[in-house]
């Protein structure tokens, strides 16, 4: 009786709102589950029974729906399940998803389709659609067979983004989608695009190849070209040097140089380092673009170039010590600030250390013998510091060092650091005196005895 009275009721709802409802709405007495609103918990399958068996799960979106030709609208889904998403409804669906919005196809490879695109909803532009159903035709209406695969829509407002390969190329393709709900209300939304065929352009030719030399290394600049002619990123660079001039046909004979940079997008200022070239030689350079699909471009202009003359010393040391605490009976610890290259700018290559036991000065460095040692200098400004053995006890020493860069500059001679090694302590005490006599005299006593030495029986 309960059942029937609850029916009843929802007829004369039915009845009695039927002039007020939305015209794009009206009531049903067939239940179906909104898609849109429902999360896929499954308690609709798990905890409530359908004397049906009529809901089922949809295999790939695992949300709830209502088989059609099993359901006898008895109503118990409606009220006996409290549904936690409330997606239960007796509400009839006839809005159909919005046509796609921002809907852009582009073409810029070969056989390549980029499709992107606003996903619609379920209802107009709220929720979320059911499925895609994508097609694409030849001028003459012929459909084109992809193994594209339609994704499962995203709620409205998202982005969504289909790539599609292996497409005939230089052909102008109808590409429409349509978009369904769950009930087959569907959408339809067209867009035309030709489908790029093979890439024959190549990138432009570059024409403002520049350089400029330094001491050790040479600098080379240039504006990058684009994928096709000067649009888009070029794939990469080939960039060749030579002793002679480079010419296109010779270009093949000149060396590739591998420390080229990856193409920036064309317009863009672009360069690379030349290192390990001979100081004494004249080099050519030149450089070629290419694009994926190994376009070249024309060669560029050649320009040349040589390292220059390094004639920059090192600057001078001048804070040579030789720390206090370091001083051992046959060693000690030297200390300085690392000088450059050029001045103060950059790395040395090595270090002369001398050191002798009378003071160094410029005019007998030469007759003095270095020592060994394997310091590589650090960069300007950093502490260096080195150990210096096997040296003899309590003996003065003088300490000089000289910086060479590798074009063969010589710093200055440093400022002189001295210091003498420590004595070796006396730990060795004077023997015991075992012979001691005294004899009484008249008005004193006399003591004599055998003396011993400074260490035992050994020195004064």
């Amino acid at each position: 009786m309960k059942k029937f009275l609850l029916l009843l009721f929802a007829g004369i709802l039915i009845f009695g709102c039927e002039d007020t409802v939305d015209k794009t709405t009206s009531y049903d007495n067939t239940p179906r589950v909104e898609y849109s609103d429902c999360t896929a918990c499954g308690e609709c399958t798990i905890n409530f029974h359908c004397p049906e068996d009529a809901i089922k799960v949809d295999p790939v979106t695992y949300t709830a729906y209502i088989d059609a030709d099993k359901c006898t609208s008895c109503m118990s889904c409606i009220n006996n399940f409290e549904c936690p998403d409330n997606a239960f409804t007796l509400v009839k669906d006839v809005i159909s998803p919005a046509q796609i919005e921002n809907f852009t196809a582009v073409s810029d490879s070969f056989g390549k389709l980029e499709l992107e695109f606003t996903s619609p909803g379920d209802d107009s532009l709220s929720g979320r659609a059911y499925r895609y159903e994508l097609s694409l035709k030849d001028p003459e209406g012929s459909s084109i067979n992809t193994d594209f695969i339609e994704p499962v829509p995203q709620s409205a407002g998202s982005q969504e983004y289909w790539i599609l390969e292996e497409l005939p190329p230089n052909t102008q393709i109808a590409i429409q989608i349509l978009t369904y709900d769950e009930m087959q209300n569907f959408s339809v939304s067209q867009q035309q695009v030709m489908i790029m065929g093979e890439d024959v352009t190549a990138p432009a030719a570059i024409s403002d190849l520049q350089e400029n030399p330094g001491f050790y290394q040479i600098e080379l600049s240039w504006t990058a070209p684009g994928d096709d002619g000067i649009q888009g990123t070029a794939a990469g660079y080939e960039l060749r040097y030579s002793t002679e001039d480079i010419s296109p046909t010779n270009w093949g004979d000149a060396q590739i140089i591998s420390q080229v940079p990856q193409p920036l997008i064309a317009g863009t200022q672009q360069g690379c380092i030349i290192n390990d070239i001979e100081e004494e030689e004249e080099y050519y350079f030149a450089i070629k673009a290419y694009d994926e699909n190994q376009n070249f471009s024309d060669m560029s202009n050649v320009v040349n170039s040589a390292l220059l003359d390094d004639t920059i010393p090192p600057a001078q040391i001048d804070d040579l010590e030789i720390p206090q605490n370091s001083i051992t009976t046959e060693s000690f610890q030297i200390e300085w600030t690392a000088v450059g290259d050029d001045g103060e700018v950059g790395s040395a290559d090595y270090y002369v250390i001398k050191v002798h036991t009378e003071n160094i000065t410029s005019s007998n460095w030469n007759s003095i013998d270095e020592i060994v040692q394997n310091i590589s200098p650090q960069e300007a400004g950093n502490l260096e510091t080195l150990t210096i053995s096997d040296l003899l006890t309590n003996t003065e020493y003088f300490v000089g060092i000289r910086v060479y860069d590798n074009s063969g500059n010589i710093s200055q001679l440093s400022n002189i650091a001295q210091s003498t090694t420590n004595i070796i302590p006396d730990e060795t005490p004077p023997a015991m005196i075992d012979d001691l006599f005294a004899e009484p005299t008249e008005t004193a006593i006399e003591l004599s005895w055998t003396a011993t030495g400074d260490d035992g029986m050994e020195g004064t």
